[in-house]
């Protein structure tokens, strides 16, 4: 199969999923207002001049966001929808035409792409305007460690689907997974306050690399290697996972 029908298929069936989106006010409003209402509320909360680990405390606030939203809405959104659309047959109906499996799924994960990068927009305001936080000291790096980061938690999404028993259940199930995760990642409680094996294990989490990568595009340092090879392993897993037990139907 060509590329160029991958590709079109890919772009066919996201422009499908824009409109589907963008009707849907329940994936809509907690998907922008959340991350506004948490940035909008840290000079209310948040003393300036306090410093975490070595960074200002609002940077790594800011920085711990974007990481943290960008996990959320390409994790919670994907298996949203991909549950919904197995459910609802639709993702059958696309698998009986023309288009290719990869298409249908990549076309799904385009969707997670744009929501991240308007939510990086979005937060990247606030943080300049309303928080003083500096602009990142290496954007290319910052764009690499999203994309790489949308990427791993797209397909861990699609991989996790094959647990979710309907799509009713589909939000629900999302919460203590990445409860977890981020309570482990050093997002909310610094990395060096952990005892050694949960340090240890954080530092094996996706949220905790990409959290530091992204903390690295802005303030410098990190431990890119080991967050490259952390992520790359997690990616590997969600496809060799997908591609075993992806379901493209409901149970009857």
């Amino acid at each position: 199969m060509s590329a160029v029908t991958v590709v079109g298929g890919s772009v066919a069936v996201w422009r499908l999923e824009q409109r589907l989106f963008w009707r849907n006010r329940a994936l809509v409003v907690p998907t922008f207002l959340v991350p506004v209402a948490m940035c909008v509320s840290i000079p209310f909360t948040v003393p300036a001049g306090l410093d975490w680990d070595g960074v200002p405390y609002r940077g790594h606030f800011l920085t711990a966001m974007i990481a943290m939203i960008t996990v959320y809405s390409t994790f919670t959104t994907l298996v949203v929808t991909l549950t919904s659309r197995r459910d609802a047959l639709i993702l059958k109906r696309l698998r009986g035409t023309e288009l290719p499996n990869r298409s249908i799924l990549a076309g799904n994960v385009l969707t997670a792409y744009v929501l991240s990068g308007l939510q990086l927009v979005l937060l990247l305001t606030i943080g300049l305007l309303a928080l003083g936080v500096p602009a990142p000291e290496n954007p290319l790096l910052l764009m690499v460690a999203l994309a790489y980061g949308t990427a791993v938690f797209a397909v861990l999404a699609a991989a996790y689907t094959a647990l979710i028993p309907n799509a009713e259940s589909a939000q629900i199930l999302c919460i203590p997974v990445l409860f977890a995760c981020f309570a482990c990642s050093g997002i909310f409680v610094p990395l060096s306050v952990f005892p050694d094996w949960l340090r240890t294990i954080a530092e094996l989490l996706p949220v905790t690399a990409l959290a530091d990568a992204v903390r690295a595009a802005f303030y410098g340092g990190g431990a890119l290697p080991r967050d490259a090879a952390v992520l790359g392993v997690w990616w590997a897993v969600g496809v060799i996972t997908t591609r075993r037990f992806f379901r493209w139907e409901g149970k009857r």
